[in-house]
């Protein structure tokens, strides 16, 4: 067997190892079109995140020889599904590394994949895998995997398995783990879903807020069934004061390019930010739902932005508001039916302004960690995909018919800067566009997207 060290990140040199060790699991074949597929791959990627890092060789059987042919269902494997697997399964979700490397032995080029060590936090399974007769295939949420002889890929049950991931995180120099994974070793059921995150706790009270106004609102489209929800989390952040939000919004630049402002403030008294308190934590809200004479605003909004790092701001679909519809119907003989469209490009525009604001408040604040997003879309159902330009359209009809999407992820700092965040925009926009089944989204077709939006 060929030794290396596990911090390697030479591609052409690990693919020469032939036996499967701790640090390295070969896959003959994986069907990643399937969730039974991407369900064994997080798995496996949890399991080696969780010994230090370690490699995932495609192709090749536990006997170290590698296929003649590449299998079907291995050779439209890409770097996109990978981000996409590891985004809806693990938490936090590791950014592994594929790349194509060819195996003189056979002359034939196989997908690797580099799967990092753990930060801060271990990674644990984020939801389950499918229920196939009866038993959960894959990856179970809320559990901690790692590497164990055989060589394995078996969840963590016992203290003494935690002792390396523990000195890691410690070594990552986050204060406050220490303590929490300290509960893990004596009670290893590492999740407690009863105990909301500050960002659950600011999303759950803003929606509840959003529906109190307009429910009774008689407006179609209902904003009340029709809007997305954005919401952040600078995690481990605490105790940001009311001034320093005052003073960052105060502060916001004019990077906006999509349809919606977020957090953006009134000179209105009542759509104005004011102070109120969530379950013990004072915020800034601000509601733009009617204007000062109690009238519906065409472009309803409603935000809050806590001491604990969190932020939500909840609004309708732009696609679905008075000014695009008579944009569009006064420059062609287009029609528009509000409540029917959704334009991947001004969804996309709209998720690079957002990261942009929670970049910028992050670096007010002197923040430089993880960053939870979380975005509901709802009232998909039977919307299709369209585009507001004339000079644009598809050659089919891509139709939802799922009704809400739910996309939960977490990024370094880091991959929300403008020259690198569209593989992190193009992340949640593939997430959004799957219930369309529309074209695939990657980080070309965002740069693509915004590049239109800013030539006008």
């Amino acid at each position: 067997m060929t030794e290396f060290a596990i911090s390697t990140d030479d591609f052409n040199a690990i693919i020469e190892t032939q036996e499967e060790s701790l640090e390295v699991e070969f896959k003959k074949t994986l069907d990643l079109a399937n969730s039974e597929g991407k369900a064994k791959l997080a798995k496996e990627i949890c399991a080696l995140a969780n010994y230090g890092g370690g490699w995932i060789i495609f192709g090749r059987t536990d006997n170290g020889s590698t296929v003649n042919e590449l299998p079907e269902e291995l050779i439209n494997i890409n770097q996109d599904m990978i981000n996409q697997i590891s985004a809806s399964y693990l938490s936090p979700a590791p950014h592994c590394t594929l790349r194509w490397v060819t195996d003189v032995s056979n002359d034939i080029d196989l997908p690797v994949l580099r799967v990092p060590s753990h930060g801060s936090e271990p990674i644990c399974g984020a939801k389950n895998g499918p229920d196939v007769k009866g038993k959960i295939t894959g990856i179970k949420k809320g559990t901690y995997y790692n590497r164990s002889a055989g060589p394995v890929s078996e969840a963590m049950t016992s203290p003494a398995e935690w002792k390396e991931v523990i000195r890691r995180c410690v070594l990552s120099e986050k204060s406050e783990l220490l303590s929490a994974l300290t509960v893990m070793i004596t009670q290893p059921s590492p999740r407690q879903e009863d105990v909301e995150s500050p960002l659950d706790l600011e999303f759950s009270f803003v929606v509840d807020e959003w529906l109190k106004q307009t429910t009774t609102i008689d407006e179609e489209p209902s904003p009340a069934k029709n809007f997305i929800v954005f919401g952040f989390e600078l995690i481990g952040a605490r105790d940001i004061s009311i001034e320093k939000i005052k003073s960052t919004l105060q502060s916001m630049p004019s990077h906006h390019l999509g349809p919606h402002h977020f957090f953006t403030t009134s000179n209105y008294v009542e759509m104005a930010p004011h102070l109120v308190e969530n379950a013990g934590i004072d915020g800034l809200q601000a509601n733009k739902i009617r204007d000062e004479q109690g009238n519906y605003d065409d472009w309803p909004s409603f935000w809050r932005i806590s001491e604990s790092g969190a932020g939500v701001s909840v609004g309708i679909f732009w696609e679905d508001s008075a000014w695009i519809k008579n944009a569009i119907e006064n420059k062609s003989s287009r029609t528009w039916q509000r409540g029917s469209n959704i334009w991947i490009a001004s969804q996309i525009a709209s998720i690079d302004t957002f990261m942009a604001d929670i970049r910028h408040f992050a670096e007010k604040i002197g923040f430089d960690g993880l960053v939870r997003i979380k975005i509901v879309y709802n009232g998909l159902k039977d919307r299709k995909l369209n585009s507001a330009r004339s000079i644009m359209s598809y050659s089919q009809k891509y139709v939802s018919k799922q009704d809400t999407r739910s996309i939960d992820l977490t990024f370094e700092l880091d991959a929300l800067e403008r020259s690198v965040r569209s593989s992190a925009i193009a992340t949640i926009a593939q997430q959004l566009n799957k219930p369309f089944q529309g074209p695939s989204i990657n980080a070309d077709t965002v740069l693509n997207a915004l590049a239109n939006y800013r030539s006008g």
